[in-house]
């Protein structure tokens, strides 16, 4: 039977259409999850936010569109096994001044990037000099998908769900408590120019579980037959 470590009642999680502090990267949402818990954001996002190939060259870094992207400031309370699920999403409201009725289309191929830590403060004085005359900024244009982003020195890369060419990407993996800075964008199929794409991105967390009953009793018959082989080379 699995056991579980630290396994607690379902806890409900907070989720705000906000920026948790001013300064660094323009967090669109909040979100802080307890074990046991689920929450959801749902929102429209650039076709080609994630990664866009007229950002780069070839054999240089990938990057994507900084404010094209979606950010999401996340805090985890406790050590978890976080399922982390980015999909297309139909009927999500984007209006316009000309059209206050419009919907996102849901074609997106998603891609997201989990960094530890969260940004918000300035870019570091070196990268402003080299990058923008010496002036302040918060972020920047463009941002590493697949590691660490000079701007914002205050995150470390951690995971990316990869877009695979479907309208889903999905993972569950270790994270421990503390916060992380996750992006949200699309690495659209389509050579001519699209608008922006309907998402639905939704994590759920689970206590890490400890060894099974049959990886002990494997661990335990590996000793015992090292004990039982010490004994006969000493007979």
């Amino acid at each position: 039977m699995l056991t579980l470590l630290g396994c607690t009642a379902a806890q409900g999680s907070t989720v705000m259409q906000s920026d948790p502090q001013p300064g660094g990267i323009f967090y669109r949402w909040t979100v802080s999850m307890g074990l046991n818990d689920s929450a959801s954001v749902s929102r429209h996002v650039g076709a080609w936010a994630w990664q866009d190939s007229s950002l780069f060259s070839s054999g240089e870094t990938p990057v994507g569109w900084t404010h094209n992207s979606e950010w999401l400031a996340f805090t985890l309370q406790a050590p978890a096994m976080v399922t982390l699920r980015l999909a297309n999403a139909a009927g999500v409201a984007n209006p316009t001044s000309q059209n206050p009725d419009a919907i996102a289309p849901d074609n997106l191929y998603p891609g997201m990037t989990i960094y530890s830590g969260w940004d918000n403060d300035l870019a570091s004085q070196a990268f402003s000099d080299a990058n923008n005359d010496g002036a302040p900024t918060n972020d920047w244009h463009s941002y590493v998908n697949r590691g660490n982003i000079a701007w914002a020195e205050d995150t470390s890369y951690f995971t990316h769900l990869e877009p695979n060419g479907t309208h889903v990407v999905e993972t569950t993996t270790f994270m421990p408590a503390g916060n992380y800075t996750m992006v949200i964008g699309g690495k659209s199929l389509s050579d001519t120019s699209e608008p922006r794409q309907g998402y639905l991105a939704s994590f759920t967390t689970a206590p890490v579980p400890e060894p099974t009953a049959a990886a002990l009793v494997l661990l335990g018959g590996l000793s015992l037959w090292g004990q039982r082989a010490r004994h006969r080379r000493a007979q």
